[in-house]
């Protein structure tokens, strides 16, 4: 699953296994692994012997193949988060899974072991492809041919209305204009005006500011431009105007509404 940051691509599969009635998914933190063995497991010394330990991945393998043998039904997502931000040595074990062999061989200590992964494993990557994304490594072909890609989309701005007001609590009406604020900078982000456009996680945090007491407008500022460089007043207006945090202050009330009029429609409960 391919999208930028904040459209759901981890939550996707989670939403759908729960929807679905499936078991909840498998998910590897690839990008946080520093040895390829530790998808699978550890080596740790016990009472003077040396045992491999399973990793989640594994054990989650475990009893998705109990499943399979048993005829129980339901998909066992296994979700390879931020798939290419691990260089492809830490990858390669895991492309013997991605073909039609689907085999996984493993060294421990106790010599290399094979596992086969059942039929009802289903395996989904996300990535955030582009330069503006540091510490990512370009996909090669062998990702490529192993995956077939799905393009995540921004969420429509009622739907996304939605989202905020059910994660936060608040008001439609203020999860209107802090959408509508995100949506704004988006499209300035997208036409290269500024360099960073805040995902709904941005948005959900900038709700939950709202939720707890905060100005409307101070929690925009602080929730959706604290990313942006430059000096501001103690208004939170910029006062360096060729500033990352100027541009995109200019780019939002120059396009479509005034963050100095915006004001709570309703008080908050």
């Amino acid at each position: 699953m391919i999208g930028d940051q904040g459209t759901g691509k981890t939550t996707f599969g989670y939403k759908l296994a729960d929807v679905m009635g499936w078991p909840s998914p498998c998910k590897v933190e690839i990008a946080a692994v520093n040895q390829a063995i530790q998808l699978f497991g550890s080596n740790s010394a016990i009472e003077g012997t040396t045992r491999f330990n399973k990793s989640y991945l594994l054990e989650y393998l475990r009893r998705a193949t109990i499943a399979h043998e048993e005829g129980l039904p339901g998909i066992w997502l296994v979700i390879l988060d931020e798939w290419n931000r691990a260089p492809a040595k830490i990858k390669a074990p895991l492309h013997g899974c991605l073909d039609g062999t689907r085999q996984l061989t493993i060294p421990t200590e106790e010599g290399s072991r094979t596992i086969v992964v059942p039929p009802n494993v289903v395996l989904v990557a996300t990535a955030n492809i582009g330069g503006e994304f540091v510490g990512t490594h370009q996909l090669d072909p062998a990702d490529m041919d192993r995956f077939y890609p799905v393009r995540m989309e921004s969420m429509p701005e009622d739907f996304e209305v939605g989202m905020l007001v059910d994660k936060t609590g608040i008001l439609e009406s203020q999860a209107l204009k802090i959408v509508r604020v995100a949506r704004m900078l988006r499209q300035a982000a997208g036409r290269h005006l500024i360099g960073y456009a805040p995902s709904f996680r941005r948005v959900e945090a900038t709700g939950l500011l709202v939720r707890h007491g905060v100005e409307i407008r101070a929690a925009i500022i602080d929730g959706l431009f604290g990313y942006y460089e430059g000096g501001r007043s103690e208004n939170g207006e910029p006062s360096e105007p060729n500033s990352e945090f100027g541009k995109a202050y200019e780019a939002l009330t120059s396009k479509i509404i005034s963050v100095k009029e915006m004001k709570v429609a309703e008080t908050a409960n």
